[in-house]
């Protein structure tokens, strides 16, 4: 009877996919009219000379409204179609915006992010390019968030050209992963996630592409590796 019970309450990955999606939007409606609420209120204190601190409290309000709703963006990505939208990109040019996407809070953080010659960085790719840079920043963001002060996370790409395969690897300076960890990184809530659902995006776009995803220790940190089928444009 245990076991009927645990089937009737199962639910399928796409049944969460759907709840998440739901309840992003439900959270989102409120939350864009709270937003407004507080552009409105700064507006109305700054023209009756409100001091400094209540103007620095509206400011920080705003900010965390702004960074609730960037969350839920993750979410409805999470929810939503992982089938990717191929067209030619050139693969350096995907490392340097994903660069560009963590050099900030890589900087306040204290740690270097270079693109490493992977040998395959001025090939041309046909992927999903603003899908697969979320998914690389998602990964970058969380290698710098895990790097120990002055090191340098480091990210190249690598075409094979017979097999028809790329590879993006992205190398953080952080303690080696357990075994039992990396299995579970890419689950939402995993100690490795940190509370974000970045890496589980990340996965569910690299599936889009028919690709694999992983982290391994290595030394000096982790690795993580990315690896897509794809047609090479010439």
């Amino acid at each position: 009877m245990g076991d009927g019970a645990d089937d009737g309450a199962r639910v399928t990955v796409k049944e969460l996919q759907h709840l998440a999606a739901a309840m992003a939007h439900e959270v989102r409606n409120p939350l864009n009219s709270m937003a407004i609420h507080v552009e409105l209120l700064e507006g109305r204190m700054r023209k009756e000379g409100a001091g400094a601190d209540v103007m620095k409290s509206l400011t920080v309000l705003a900010a965390e409204i702004d960074r609730v709703d960037k969350i839920l963006e993750q979410y409805l990505g999470y929810a939503g179609p992982t089938e990717a939208a191929r067209a030619p990109v050139r693969a350096r040019e995907l490392l340097a915006s994903v660069v560009e996407r963590v050099r900030a809070e890589a900087a306040q953080r204290g740690v270097g992010v270079e693109i490493a010659d992977g040998g395959g960085g001025d090939a041309r790719w046909a992927v999903d390019g603003e899908a697969l840079v979320e998914a690389l920043a998602a990964l970058a963001e969380n290698a710098v968030a895990a790097s120990a002060k002055g090191s340098v996370v480091k990210i190249a790409a690598r075409t094979d050209e017979a097999s028809e395969q790329a590879e993006v690897t992205i190398a953080d300076g952080a303690a080696p992963i357990a075994a039992e960890e990396a299995g579970k990184a890419f689950q939402i809530g995993s100690p490795r996630s940190r509370g974000s659902v970045g890496l589980t995006v990340a996965k569910q776009i690299v599936k889009g592409h028919g690709g694999s995803i992983s982290i391994k220790p290595a030394a000096g940190g982790n690795v993580f590796t990315i690896r897509l089928p794809l047609e090479l444009d010439s």
